[in-house]
């Protein structure tokens, strides 16, 4: 079978494939604190993307993309899964996370974890946003009849009844 013409012997390139072949390469030996690029691709099972504020260290940690479960990355930070900030208070260390269509809050004593939930935001399976608060880190509880509330004025009534808000 004879091959496609101006193709070096190759089938022809699909609709809305790029112009060019895209390369695939790393930047060995980089040691300035700046790498620009367009497109960063980061794929493959069980990766994920981990950015310090300075040299990577225990306590530098300042955001995590893609993990799947709770760990600990080589420095000994404690990691979350989704998409996760670190923020170091100066009294313990903060994180929040975007995961599976939620927020959650966290906290923990050192940057080595553990990190305890302390609240989350979610939507429910009939559409109502709903706010989890955990433990004894606020002043009250909102009660489980908030569950169907769609309104701000909703959510401040539903505070005020729990003591959270005047």
């Amino acid at each position: 079978m004879p091959s496609p013409s101006g193709q070096g012997g190759q089938a022809p390139r699909p609709v809305n494939a790029p112009s060019a072949p895209t390369t695939v390469a790393a930047q060995a030996g980089i040691t300035g604190p700046i790498v620009r690029a367009n497109r960063v691709i980061i794929s493959g099972a069980g990766g994920g993307m981990w950015v310090y504020d300075a040299a990577p260290a225990l306590g530098t940690l300042v955001e995590t993309v893609g993990l799947t479960a709770e760990g600990t990355d080589p420095y000994g930070n404690a990691t979350l899964p989704g998409a996760t900030t670190y923020i170091d208070s100066g009294i313990g260390f903060f994180a929040c996370s975007l995961n599976g269509g939620g927020i959650s809050f966290w906290i923990s004593a050192a940057a080595g974890g553990p990190y305890a939930l302390t609240a989350q935001i979610s939507v429910s399976s009939t559409g109502f946003m709903n706010l989890n608060l955990v433990g004894d880190t606020v002043a009250g509880v909102i009660p489980q009849s908030s569950s169907g509330i769609t309104t701000v004025a909703g959510v401040v009534a539903a505070l005020k009844l729990a003591g959270i808000f005047d």
